[in-house]
């Protein structure tokens, strides 16, 4: 089962990919190697998933060899960070 991000990921390579068949934009599926992106769609890529997903993707986040599923992840991250700063402040409110 995909999320909401996961969709939006899938969307946005799709269209820098409109030679790949959806059902092809797998977790496992390289961005470069396997997907057919260059370098520049590889950016346009990058660039549309930070907007679409309200993060910022560091240098030191990109690699070559990129999968899916490592687009996922860094996606998820901000949102599990967020999601336990709000829980930890709110438990800190009803304890004070």
């Amino acid at each position: 089962m995909t999320n909401n991000y996961e969709r939006i990921i899938q969307g946005i390579i799709h269209e820098y990919t409109p030679q790949i068949r959806e059902d092809q934009i797998t977790p496992n599926a390289r961005l470069v190697h396997d997907l057919g992106l260059d370098s520049l769609d590889l950016l346009d890529v990058i660039m549309s998933v930070e907007t679409a997903c309200g993060v910022n993707i560091s240098d030191d986040q990109l690699k070559y060899d990129m999968k899916v599923s490592d687009l996922y992840q860094i996606v998820r991250e901000p949102k599990i960070r967020e999601g336990r700063e709000l829980m930890y402040k709110r438990m800190l409110k009803q304890l004070a």
